[in-house]
């Protein structure tokens, strides 16, 4: 599990692209996301059900600085012997360099309080990131890279669950002509080849798994994605894409051969920006996301 990507992908997905402004610059006023509502429909009382839910605050260069999480976890119960929902909160801090980069992160889940700390290279990529409560270890991370600046090798250490589970994964690079046409990702329990086009735009991402499960995603020439196409055990699943990334449809297929089709659909503001996005399979609704946004001052 690549946590500390995966936190970054959040917060640049939520900052939508806006992260700084050259010193001097004066401030201007820009949109971020400032929450995203999931509910699921529940079928016995025939309304949306509160799921989960997410709230960003972002400092005066319009980096995420804050992250609240609430959600519901479905766990078994000992003492009835049914299952039950949990809520949990997780609030998430973010701190940064004067380049942008980020420094450190906490996270209090349930007010139990985690930290977790970057270092750099010179040329300003992470080198790696240690996750700790107190003194006990929970998360490592560690990357190499070539002189052109590509990571050929990133180590995870996961100490969660009370041992190590170490994750490795090697890059293997191919240019043509200085254009960058082929990546090849070897880990512990998959390979992906990405292939890319003439002026080094992203094609295709095919990834094996270890369990024989597939996946292959196509991309539009902008590097959105067009077309996901996943196998597992019999199953297969494609999604589609619109040219600015958003899912239209996914279509499910059985070890029997059933289809099921999912539609997206999506409310949109004035200015495009997605209001609410609703997952409907066989013309039953199954989840709705609502996102709301706000203006905040951005300067240099």
């Amino acid at each position: 599990m690549k946590k500390t990507w995966q936190r970054i992908a959040l917060i640049a997905t939520a900052v939508l692209g806006v992260l700084a402004f050259p010193a001097g610059v004066q401030a201007k006023k820009v949109t971020v996301e400032s929450s995203v509502t999931a509910y699921y429909w529940d079928t016995t009382q025939n309304q949306w059900v509160l799921s989960n839910q997410y709230e960003y605050e972002y400092n005066k260069k319009g980096l995420m600085s804050k992250e609240v999480s609430r959600y519901n976890e479905l766990v078994w119960d000992e003492v009835t012997e049914t299952e039950k929902w949990v809520p949990h909160t997780d609030i998430y801090t973010y701190k940064y360099r004067k380049d942008g980069q980020m420094s450190s992160s906490t996270c209090s889940r349930d007010g139990v309080k985690s930290k977790t700390t970057y270092k750099y290279n010179k040329k300003g990529l992470e080198i790696s990131g240690v996750e700790k409560r107190g003194k006990k270890v929970l998360w490592k991370e560690k990357f190499t890279y070539n002189k052109k600046g590509d990571i050929t090798k990133a180590v995870y250490e996961d100490y969660s669950e009370g041992t190590k589970i170490k994750n490795t994964e090697k890059y293997k690079y191919t240019y043509k002509k200085g254009v960058l046409r082929k990546v090849v990702t070897t880990a512990t329990n998959f390979t992906t080849t990405d292939t890319y086009d003439k002026k080094g735009r992203i094609k295709k991402s095919f990834t094996v798994e270890d369990d024989g499960s597939t996946s292959e995603t196509i991309y539009y020439t902008n590097g959105n994605p067009k077309k996901d196409t996943r196998k597992l055990e019999g199953y297969t699943h494609v999604t589609n894409y619109d040219k600015k990334g958003n899912e239209t449809e996914m279509i499910s297929t059985g070890t029997d051969g059933s289809v099921s089709r999912t539609k997206y659909v999506y409310k949109k503001n004035n200015a495009g920006k997605i209001l609410e996005k609703t997952e409907i399979c066989d013309g039953v609704n199954l989840y709705k996301t609502v996102y709301t946004y706000k203006k905040v001052k951005v300067k240099g």
